[in-house]
């Protein structure tokens, strides 16, 4: 999904955080933070006003609940945090900030 072009830019942002979940889940936190750079990226190129218009209630509540996921927790609860910013810069300054401070 992530390579069809028609669809948008925030549902795809929202994929690639919902990728990363998987990733961690799996046992693969080796790859993240390439994910991470692929986020960034794409976010990067929106206009300032960029937004992610999607509800990640569900995915926390999963994540709150994952034994797998626990160790990363308070950073996944960050990175979707990122993704609610008001705008663009204010993502990438969150985004950029969780990927600095991931731990695998």
């Amino acid at each position: 999904m992530l390579a069809h072009p028609k669809i948008a830019v925030d549902v795809k942002a929202a994929l690639r955080a919902i990728e990363i979940v998987n990733l961690l889940a799996l046992d693969k936190a080796g790859q993240v933070p390439a994910k991470m750079d692929a986020l960034i990226e794409s976010v990067t190129g929106q206009p300032a006003s960029f937004k992610v218009n999607w509800s990640f209630a569900g995915a926390l509540h999963f994540i709150g609940k994952e034994e797998k996921l626990k160790a990363h927790h308070a950073w996944l609860g960050r990175l979707f945090g990122a993704l609610q910013s008001e705008n663009r810069d204010a993502m990438l300054k969150a985004l950029r900030e969780a990927k600095t401070d991931f731990k695998p």
